[in-house]
């Protein structure tokens, strides 16, 4: 991604990211596993929806029975991908959930 002028920030768990957010720092686009190392991705979420200032977020998972889709659009993630995944699939999922002024959802 940095290669197409974003900027890349990773976190190897829940709690990093939720010190990065309590810290004040922004961003825009959250791309989170659910097998998080230390907290589910789908508990994780709703945190950070509380705690940071609004964002875009994709969920990522191995996970990809219809109702387990379903359950990370329903914990507030924009978009769900089921891996494996290429980069092809993301930029795509992350042009439909970033589109301005609409409720990129589906």
């Amino acid at each position: 991604m940095a290669h197409h002028g974003h900027e890349v920030k990773s976190f190897a768990s829940a709690g990093a990211i939720l010190e990065y957010c309590a810290q004040g720092n922004p961003f825009d686009l959250l791309i989170s596993d659910i097998g998080l190392p230390d907290q589910n991705g789908m508990k994780t979420l709703p945190i950070l929806r509380e705690s940071c200032h609004p964002f875009k977020a994709i969920a990522v998972t191995a996970f990809a029975r219809p109702e387990e889709l379903e359950a990370c659009r329903n914990a507030g993630f924009d978009g769900v991908l089921a891996k494996p995944i290429s980069f092809q699939l993301l930029r795509e999922e992350i042009e439909r959930v970033c589109q301005p002024q609409s409720d990129a959802r589906a």
